[in-house]
């Protein structure tokens, strides 16, 4: 008669490919996904950078416009 640890060990291997597979699958869906927003994050940021430096370098423009007149 076999112990519990030896069928286990027989069974094992072929339980775990699915189940690492399963997860292996839903790791890199989750890293895909943190990895796309991460670049809309990035995209939304630097529009907002530029945003700011148009709205900055327009008023430095006025303010030396006004000194000048």
């Amino acid at each position: 008669m076999a112990s519990g640890g030896a069928i286990m060990q027989r069974r094992l291997p072929h339980l775990c490919v699915p189940v690492l597979a399963e997860v292996w699958t839903s790791a890199r869906d989750s890293l895909k996904k943190r990895e796309r927003d991460i670049d809309l994050s990035r995209a939304s940021l630097q529009r907002d950078i530029d945003l700011s430096r148009a709205s900055l370098q327009r008023d430095i423009d006025l303010s030396r416009a006004s000194l000048q007149n």
